[in-house]
C-alpha cells in the first residue's frame, strides 16, 4: 500500500514480494539500494530483459536503513533492465514492515524506483515536453480521462493531476468525453458532475 513514506509492504505468506518495473529512460546502473525498516530475510532480484536473474540478499535490521549492492560485486553486469522483485526467504508471513526508497545509480545519475503516480505521470509528460522543445514540435493531448466504474474521488484526483500537468507545461488538452462513461455530464439526471467538473474547470 502506498503511503506518503513509501510502500507498505506484508506478505501474507512465505516467499512472498512485489515487483518494480522497468521505466524507459533508465536501462542499467552500477549500484542498487533498498530503505526498508524489514526485520526478516529478504532477497532483491533484479531481472533483465533476457529473463536472467541477478540476486541481492540481505537481512533487514528492524530498523530503518539503506542497504547498498554494486554490480561490481557480481560476474555479469545485467544489459537492460526489465524489473525488480523484493521477496521474503521466509517460509512464514511477516509483520508490516515500510520500504522507503529504492534507488538505481548510473555514473553521477540517480533514478528513484519507487515512484508515486503522479512522479510517473509528469516524467512521462516532461519527456515529451523535452522532445517537443528539442524538435520545435508542438503538443496537444487530444484526449484524457476515466471510466465511471472507478470510484469517483479516484477519477477526480486523476483528472486533476492530468490537467494541472499538462497547465504547467503549457500544453493544451481535450477531456474525453462529454456525457457517456467518462463524461462530467450525466444526461439522466441533466446536470453536470460537479467535482469532476471543477477538477477540470477550477
Amino acid at each position: 500500500r502506498g503511503t506518503d513514506h513509501g510502500l507498505e509492504v506484508t506478505c501474507q505468506a512465505g516467499w512472498k514480494g512485489f515487483s518494480l518495473h522497468h521505466q524507459p529512460g533508465f536501462e542499467s546502473f552500477d549500484e542498487i539500494e533498498i530503505e526498508t525498516n524489514a526485520a526478516m530475510k529478504l532477497s532483491l532480484v533484479v531481472v533483465d530483459h533476457e529473463e536472467k536473474t541477478y540476486e541481492f540478499p540481505f537481512t533487514g535490521s528492524g530498523k530503518m536503513q539503506v542497504y547498498k549492492f554494486k554490480v561490481e560485486d557480481f560476474s555479469t553486469r545485467p544489459p537492460s533492465l526489465e524489473r525488480i522483485t523484493l521477496q521474503s526467504m521466509s517460509p512464514d508471513p511477516s509483520e508490516k514492515f515500510l520500504v522507503k526508497n529504492v534507488l538505481l545509480r548510473k555514473g553521477g545519475e540517480v533514478f528513484s524506483a519507487l515512484a508515486t503516480e503522479k512522479d510517473s505521470l509528469e516524467t512521462a509528460f516532461q519527456e515529451a515536453f523535452d522532445w517537443a522543445l528539442e524538435h520545435g514540435r508542438p503538443l496537444y493531448l487530444g484526449e484524457f480521462g476515466s471510466f465511471e466504474k472507478a470510484e469517483l474521488q479516484s477519477r477526480v484526483r486523476w483528472t486533476s493531476a492530468v490537467r494541472k500537468t499538462c497547465e504547467e507545461r503549457h500544453i493544451p488538452w481535450a477531456y474525453w468525453g462529454f456525457g457517456a462513461g467518462f463524461g462530467i455530464y450525466d444526461p439522466d439526471r441533466d446536470e453536470f458532475k460537479t467535482e469532476l467538473l471543477k477538477a477540470l474547470v477550477p
